[in-house]
């Protein structure tokens, strides 16, 4: 019988279950358990008492599982001793053997270590890089007529007709890297022979790129006074400007002997210092070659070729020849 929502069941102890049907006819088999009176039961309630029935057990059982399971692997480490004993004993005995080590004829090699350079030369050499790059990356073009001006006369004359602000600009870069690095290996020069030991290493350089740039300064001048006295200035201005190309290209060869000579890992920088050396003979040969080649494709006058050639090249280099080598002696 069905009331509303709710089922009425009648059964005695000997009822297992009943099958009851709903209002819509469908049928559905409850399993009871005995009681002596009639209790309204509503279908939701009937669901819900098998779902505890049938989800507790499972729950119950896997608690069991996760229980035993603790309890074997506890089981277990009861049986993991260390000298019949469960915890490491610290170790009072911290005497250590002595091992003797026999000799062997093994010598590795040495090398003392050299450093000349510091961080002044350093930053030096990293200006000069970087003029370097400016110039390739900007003036590029004119990087390629200025090698081949030293070895091409027309094209050094096309360079000398053709001058212009950009070129000047990359020319005047050039300039102070040429200083630059005749500095520095000016300096190597000195530290390899031992002069002027008594100064410091950026006294010495500031020393030696000072003389060279005053003696190219006072060259210069000395040679424009002698070209408006023998009314030869333009040859002179040439001239003039061929030393310059040749000393910005001697400045970019020295580059990598001067980096080479500080930093190589050898013992004896010795072969790049005279590698420099013979490099800038070479070039000082090239530019009165093309002094002379100049001076006399302009019909200019032999007395006063060879009195600009004794007077400005070869009586500056016995000079500075005759003060190094009493100043050699005396180191």
């Amino acid at each position: 019988m069905s009331t509303g929502d709710f089922f009425f069941i009648n059964y005695s102890d000997t009822v297992t279950g009943t099958t009851l049907k709903s209002a819509a006819g469908q049928a559905s088999e409850i399993n009871v358990k005995a009681s002596p009176s009639s209790l309204p039961v509503s279908l939701k309630e009937l669901t819900a008492r098998q779902d505890s029935r049938t989800v507790k057990p499972q729950v119950i059982r896997r608690n069991y599982n996760m229980t035993r399971e603790r309890y074997m692997r506890w089981k277990e480490e009861q049986t993991l001793l260390i000298d019949s004993d469960r915890y490491v004993n610290p170790n009072a005995n911290i005497t250590l053997p002595l091992v003797s080590l026999k000799e062997k004829d093994i010598i590795l090699p040495t090398r003392n270590f050299r450093s000349d350079s510091s961080d002044w030369f350093t930053l030096v050499i990293c200006l000069s890089l970087l003029l370097v790059s400016l110039v390739n990356f900007s003036f590029r073009k004119y990087l390629h007529s200025l090698f081949r001006s030293t070895v091409n006369y027309p094209t050094s004359s096309r360079l000398f007709r053709e001058q212009n602000i950009s070129m000047a600009s990359g020319a005047f870069y050039l300039d102070i890297l040429f200083f630059l690095v005749i500095g520095l290996f000016g300096f190597q020069i000195m530290k390899y022979f031992g002069l002027f030991s008594a100064l410091g290493g950026l006294s010495l350089f500031l020393i030696v790129s000072g003389t060279i740039l005053s003696y190219f300064l006072l060259k210069s001048l000395t040679y424009l006074f002698l070209g408006f006295i023998t009314e030869t200035g333009k040859e002179t201005g040439e001239y003039l400007f061929n030393i310059r190309n040749y000393n910005k290209v001697l400045g970019l060869a020295l580059l990598p002997i001067v980096c080479l000579a500080a930093w190589a890992p050898v013992q004896n920088p010795s072969p790049f210092l005279f590698a420099g050396m013979a490099l800038t003979a070479v070039f000082y040969l090239m530019t009165l070659h093309r002094g002379v080649l100049i001076l006399l494709k302009k019909q200019f006058s032999v007395f006063y070729l060879f009195l600009y050639l004794c007077t400005l090249e070869f009586l500056p280099m016995l000079l500075f020849i005759k003060v190094i080598y009493p100043v050699s002696g005396d180191c």
